[in-house]
């Protein structure tokens, strides 16, 4: 079972930053698991909100802002905003980067193109795209067939439901990402069943994550990649 840092080791830095995800790697963590929106340059920058009040006490929003203005604001610590170009590079071929595209306050074909791009100037064999947009998911496999595409589940979604579900399957995701709480080992072995693998988010608890890999997931997606790393391993 891979251990995904959840915007790297989030706890020991700022989100998304590449601080955070070299600590995520440095803690043990099998990949990371990022998010990507498309700021006013046309960089694919990581960020998980519409604006950086939350990491930084400004109203900035990233679409509606530059790359070098975005840099300019300090995330926590002195930290800056990264590109996923920079996270890319950061990781290499060392492990699985799951790229979460967000689809709010955002031109989702854009974005999608982009990261596509992106993604082709970084050849490598265990990236991940997901999204809770099934039409993000499309959009990708339009542009870049060959890319893994992960359906992330909102909470309390069935798979009965997403079975239901023709956009879901006109993208051919690859995956699911469910919330761990609607996650059980029938579940698990449904969704194995249909040939997904299962990549479960956000677990940070010793019981949990442990149940989860007896339940035969193929990773968790956590805020303490070190602590489950030792969890996992001892």
């Amino acid at each position: 079972m891979w251990i995904l840092g959840h915007r790297g080791a989030p706890w020991e830095a700022p989100e998304n930053t590449l601080a955070s995800l070299a600590l995520a790697r440095a803690a043990g963590a099998d990949g990371v698991e990022l998010d990507v929106r498309l700021c006013a340059t046309g960089e694919v920058v990581c960020c998980h909100d519409v604006t950086l009040h939350r990491l930084a006490g400004a109203a900035v929003r990233i679409r509606a802002t530059s790359l070098a203005t975005l840099r300019a604001w300090d995330l926590g610590r002195g930290h800056r905003l990264c590109t996923l170009d920079d996270a890319l590079d950061l990781w290499r071929t060392d492990g699985v980067v799951n790229v979460e595209i967000k689809s709010d306050d955002v031109d989702l074909a854009a974005l999608v193109n982009a990261t596509a791009r992106t993604l082709a100037r970084h050849p490598r064999t265990r990236v991940l795209v997901s999204s809770f947009s099934p039409f993000a998911l499309e959009a990708l496999r339009a542009v870049a067939p060959s890319v893994q595409r992960g359906l992330l589940l909102p909470p309390s979604a069935r798979v009965e439901a997403f079975a239901a579900a023709p956009e879901a399957w006109r993208a051919r995701p690859h995956a699911v990402h469910p919330w761990h709480g609607d996650v059980t080992a029938a579940r698990v072995s449904r969704w194995r069943a249909l040939g997904l693998d299962v990549h479960v988010w956000t677990v940070d608890d010793d019981r949990r994550a442990r149940a989860l890999a007896a339940a035969g997931v193929t990773s968790v997606i956590t805020n303490v990649p070190g602590a489950m790393r030792r969890t996992l391993t001892a």
